[in-house]
C-alpha cells in the first residue's frame, strides 16, 4: 500500500508541475490532483507537504470563482483539510503519524542499520509509554 501511495505521489507531483509549466492551473483537475497530493501526504505523515498542497489549491479556488463554480464542495473539503493539517501541526505526532513513520522507516532501510534498530527501538517504546 505504501508503494502504491509513493507513485501516485509521483504521478500527481508530475502531473502538476506540467500544469505549472503550461500554466493551465486554473482548472477543476489541477485542484483535485493537489487535493489527492495533499491526502497522500497525509497517508505518509508528511504535514508540511500536505499543507502546502492544500494551501494552494485554495488560493486557486479563491483567485477562480469559476473553477470553485463547477465543484463548489471540492472548496469546502479543502478548507476543512487545510483547518485539520494546521491543527495537529501544532499538536504532536498522534499514534497513527507515529505507525505511519515506522513503516516508512522499514521501506526506507536495509536491516543491518544500527542507527535505524536505535530509532526502530525509540519509536516502539513511544507507543508503549504515550497511550493516545
Amino acid at each position: 500500500m505504501t508503494k502504491s501511495y509513493a507513485e501516485a505521489r509521483i504521478y500527481l507531483s508530475d502531473f502538476i508541475r506540467v500544469m505549472d509549466i503550461e500554466k493551465t492551473v486554473e482548472r477543476v483537475d489541477y485542484v483535485m490532483a493537489l487535493h489527492l497530493l495533499g491526502e497522500i501526504h497525509i497517508s505518509e505523515a508528511r504535514p508540511e507537504d500536505s499543507k502546502r498542497a492544500f494551501t494552494t489549491a485554495q488560493i486557486i479556488l479563491e483567485r477562480n470563482p469559476a473553477v470553485s463554480e463547477k465543484l463548489p464542495v471540492l472548496e469546502e473539503l479543502i478548507s476543512h483539510r487545510l483547518q485539520a493539517t494546521e491543527k495537529s501541526s501544532r499538536g504532536g505526532k498522534g499514534f497513527f503519524g507515529r505507525l505511519t513513520e515506522l513503516t516508512r522507516l522499514e521501506d526506507e532501510v536495509s536491516p543491518g542499520d544500527l542507527t535505524v534498530g536505535q530509532k526502530v527501538d525509540k519509536i516502539l517504546r513511544t507507543f508503549v509509554i504515550v497511550d493516545d
